[in-house]
């Protein structure tokens, strides 16, 4: 899968914006910079594809998380993706959209491109008072998870806020993206579409 994503990662759309961290809430800008290819884009046989599809994986991340039935997000585009961080390139602090992520580290970052997250800030009563200490650099514990090529790992970035630090030498943070959720047919809005796909159509191949 290292070399698919590899021959995958010149044709993702380049993602470059300030948003904000506090979805429907006062701004608080961060900033994304990453490169994005999405399911619509890999080969009917790619390995990647087959994985996420694969559905003792969605039973085993829904048992994990006990989320039972669980569900495969419905997205054409960006239930599963692939995300290269090169050098210069960020994910700045945010939550997720939907209520579960898989990711599969492929390739790590020479230096930087650390996954960082801050949890049970979503339901804290000073929220966003909270989220403007993480920005500033005064957030209390931020944990780093040290992803190494071949973790697989689960998180919930629907309640904890998160982000992928600078990429600061090459080679690119090369990992993909599964997203589960506990209702059926669940799709990104056509701005998340358009934001990290540049479009809102899946391709036809």
């Amino acid at each position: 899968m290292q070399v698919e994503a590899s021959q995958l990662s010149p044709i993702g759309f380049k993602c470059q914006e300030m948003r904000n961290a506090i979805p429907a809430g006062k701004c608080r800008e961060t900033r994304a910079s990453l490169a994005c290819v999405g399911m619509d884009q890999m080969p009917a046989d790619s390995a990647i594809r087959q994985l996420f599809l694969w559905e003792p994986l969605t039973r085993f991340v829904g048992a994990v998380l006990d989320r039972m039935p669980y569900y495969r997000s419905a997205d054409p585009i960006a239930s599963c993706m692939l995300t290269v961080l090169d050098v210069g390139d960020e994910l700045g602090w945010h939550f997720d959209a939907n209520d579960g992520i898989v990711t599969l580290m492929l390739q790590s970052a020479g230096r930087g491109g650390a996954f960082e997250y801050v949890s049970e800030i979503r339901d804290s009563r000073e929220f966003e008072s909270s989220v403007d200490q993480v920005l500033v650099g005064n957030g209390g514990p931020v944990c780093q998870s040290d992803y190494r090529p071949g973790t697989l790992a689960l998180f919930n970035g629907y309640q904890a806020f998160h982000r992928v630090s600078p990429v600061t030498r090459s080679p690119a943070r090369l990992i993909l993206i599964f997203s589960y959720d506990s209702k059926p047919d669940q799709y990104f809005s056509d701005e998340v579409r358009q934001r990290f796909f540049g479009r809102i159509e899946p391709l036809d191949n």
